[in-house]
């Protein structure tokens, strides 16, 4: 009898330990699974609509498709959207499986991305004269709420920085809005013994590839440090900000002019003909069983607001 209560209290122990790790979605708002889909088909949509001309027509057309794709209607879509913001530590496993699937898919297709590319230096030794002194996560998720609409890095030089190092941060940019404008923005700076700043900046505002490029100057270097921030107020509805690949090289060349480099929009999973008419032909042939509404609004561009501090000495 006894033996049997205990093994019972522990099944029920178990279930409830098993329960507990996930996370039901309430009626109405989308399954983590498939959300996943979702949210995987909705930046593929928005890689082709920006991979051309006429942006600002192609993105709504797109990005509607995928709705109707999946029966959604913009409040639904914004329903799932508004709860997986509010369950963060749920969103960022999504977007975690859905950037291996990227890789995953790059590789196949043999597109080039910023990992591929930091990749050519993990293996090199960090005191060569060029390497990937990135220490942080590969990944990041920005939300407009405090303390989740911002990534930072701070890196305290050693013996191997070198005055006149040339540093260059990459990382994927990856949107999700409904409404208003795509607004972040990259600042990196190195901080040199004496207290003195170089410093680039850059507006992230599309799904895309992005790099920032310093040469420091002729001093000792104290520190490198760096932020993405999204430009949101706090508690803003519905926008998410992914970040992926995140790599910084250091590279030791001769010549010392900054400059700051930024690629057209990423074509990361969709650069082969094949690919691109299956998923035009899908969203389409979708478009067209459905009678769509109002369309997204188109995207704008700005210039990044100066910002007058770096991060916390």
């Amino acid at each position: 009898m006894g033996r049997g209560f205990f093994i019972m209290l522990s099944v029920f122990v178990c279930i409830s330990l098993f329960s507990s790790c996930k996370v039901k979605t309430p009626k109405g708002i989308l399954s983590e699974s498939n959300m996943e889909k979702l949210l995987y088909d909705y930046h593929l949509a928005q890689s082709l609509a920006e991979n051309g001309d006429s942006v600002e027509y192609r993105l709504p057309v797109y990005t509607e498709s995928v709705l109707a794709k999946y029966k959604l209607s913009h409040d639904d879509f914004e329903r799932s959207l508004k709860w997986y913001s509010r369950h963060a530590d749920v969103l960022y496993k999504i977007y975690d499986r859905i950037n291996q699937r990227l890789d995953n898919e790059a590789q196949i297709f043999g597109v080039s991305s910023n990992r591929l590319l930091a990749d050519n230096y993990i293996n090199a030794a960090t005191s060569g004269d060029t390497a990937n002194i990135w220490k942080g996560e590969s990944t990041g998720l920005l939300l407009p709420k405090i303390g989740r609409n911002i990534l930072s890095f701070r890196i305290m030089a050693d013996s191997i920085f070198k005055p006149k190092d040339k540093f260059e941060w990459y990382f994927n940019s990856m949107f999700i809005y409904q409404k208003g404008k795509r607004n972040a923005v990259a600042v990196m700076a190195v901080r040199y013994e004496n207290d003195s700043i170089t410093s680039v900046q850059q507006q992230v505002y599309g799904n895309m590839k992005n790099s920032l490029v310093l040469s420091s100057v002729n001093l000792p270097i104290k520190q490198i440090e760096g932020f993405i921030y999204l430009e949101e107020p706090i508690d803003t509805p519905v926008k998410f900000l992914f970040l992926r690949d995140i790599a910084l090289i250091r590279m030791r060349e001769k010549s010392n002019k900054d400059s700051v480099s930024v690629s057209k929009p990423d074509s990361l999973v969709v650069d082969t003909e094949a690919e691109k008419k299956r998923f035009i032909d899908s969203i389409q042939n979708t478009a067209k069983e459905s009678d769509s509404g109002d369309h997204f609004r188109p995207v704008t561009r700005e210039r990044a607001k100066p910002h007058e501090k770096l991060l916390p000495r």
